[in-house]
């Protein structure tokens, strides 16, 4: 599979974050950035970046990977939640996706770039079943 970090817009697909067991969340940077080394809680280290990258628009589908290729629905919801939140936590809860389902977060018209990947993980009620995560820059 290939894992994009080319952090320059206009588009940059995380790719597809899997909840490999139901009920412990996953952050979407987890492909891209598993050291978690340019996320804003770190400590500054040699070869992070001077700022997180941010996006305007956050796409989230609720597909896995298919046994035939492609991506297929999921069978159960998933969900988006916030530090280290999870299905249960009601608090952290900002979206549940259906299974097939497609979500776009976009910040608030004329602000540029305020969302980050690192601020969300996902969660899910079936396990190896995610999210395919795309950041949009206009």
């Amino acid at each position: 599979m290939t894992v994009l970090k080319d952090i320059n817009g206009p588009d940059w697909p995380a790719g597809y974050i899997e909840v490999v067991m139901a009920g412990t969340p996953v952050r979407l940077t987890s492909l891209i950035d598993a050291g978690n080394i340019n996320a804003p809680e770190s400590p500054t280290v040699p070869g992070a970046l001077e700022y997180t990258p941010r996006y305007q628009q956050l796409i989230f589908q609720g597909v896995h990977p298919g046994k035939m290729g492609g991506m297929t629905p999921n069978t159960r919801n998933v969900y988006i939640v916030r530090d280290h939140g999870d299905r249960d936590d009601y608090g952290t809860i900002v979206a549940v996706i259906a299974p097939g389902q497609t979500l776009i977060i976009s910040a608030a018209p004329m602000v540029e770039n305020k969302l980050s990947l690192y601020r969300y993980w996902v969660d899910g009620d079936h396990d190896n079943e995610g999210v395919l995560v795309t950041g949009l820059i206009f």
